[in-house]
């Protein structure tokens, strides 16, 4: 049975790993899927909106918008760089197998009689 999540937690859960220190977020990062890594931008997206709507807003609110654009800019960056990291990585792939193999026939001819 797949593990399925209301809207609910799977906000709540995205505003966690948006709430971890740097170090700690690019460790998370690193575990999600590409699938969760597009929810988490969207999510960032959708706070950065949020907060730059504060800005022009009235009370603790307003005040707080900025420390939060900047932490998500940050984050913002670090989940780019984490899908740059994939994106590079999955173009390199080595190819471990041959499955047919390079033989190439060897064989000297024979040598030719020399008449004296």
């Amino acid at each position: 049975m797949p593990r399925t999540t209301s809207k609910r937690h799977e906000t709540k859960r995205l505003d966690g790993l948006i709430a971890l220190s740097l170090e700690r977020f690019r460790a998370a990062i690193e575990r999600l899927s590409p699938d969760e890594m597009a929810a988490l931008e969207s999510r960032i997206g959708m706070l950065t909106v949020k907060n730059r709507w504060a800005l022009g807003g009235h009370g603790m609110e307003r005040h707080r918008a900025q420390g939060e654009l900047g932490l998500l800019a940050r984050r913002l960056t670090e989940l780019h760089r984490e899908a740059r990291l994939r994106s590079r990585a999955t173009s390199f792939q080595l190819r471990l197998i041959e499955f047919e193999p390079l033989l190439h026939d060897l064989t000297r001819p024979e040598p030719v009689d020399q008449a004296a």
